[in-house]
């Protein structure tokens, strides 16, 4: 039988639950993300239903599952990549008509763009959602690295978990 020290993650039924849930929480944030434009919920909705996704699956599996599905590098360097094309995106209006987050699409763009509608709004919600999701995921990668023990009710000490 293995060693629990050398388990990690959750028993088999939660793994299992999981297993099937995070592919629908997934979804469903992306579906939000989406159709923002349309319905209620938005970029920072699900942005924050897809890091609950991965969030499950780094609880269920491990550290070192989460780690390889994501690391916390590869979270924060997606998330400052979606903060530069949500602010680049929100400069264009600036630079063509003196407007901040001015609307520079419009009606009359074509091609792939055409795909999210009459107006750049989509395309920031997608900016957000990388934004809001990594970031998320990011703390959480942090705090659940951190553990603190607490010494003669003195003195706490905090320390790296071993991965």
């Amino acid at each position: 039988m293995m060693d629990s020290a050398k388990r990690e993650g959750m028993d088999l039924v939660a793994k299992s639950v999981s297993g099937w849930l995070k592919g629908f929480i997934f979804l469903f944030g992306v579906y939000l993300v989406l159709h923002s434009h349309e319905t209620p919920g938005g970029g920072f909705a699900g942005g924050i239903i897809i890091a609950c996704a991965f969030i499950l699956f780094t609880l269920a599996e491990g550290q070192r599952a989460g780690m390889k599905l994501l690391s916390k590098n590869a979270a924060a360097k997606l998330a400052g990549a979606g903060a530069l094309i949500f602010l680049l995106l929100a400069m264009v209006g600036t630079w063509r008509e003196d407007v901040f987050l001015k609307d520079v699409l419009g009606a009359d763009h074509a091609g792939i763009l055409a795909c999210f509608g009459e107006n750049a709004a989509p395309i920031y919600d997608l900016a957000l959602a990388l934004v809001v999701s990594m970031l998320i995921y990011v703390v959480f990668s942090i705090t659940a690295a951190v553990h603190v023990t607490v010494k003669d009710g003195k003195r706490r000490m905090m320390r790296q978990r071993r991965a």
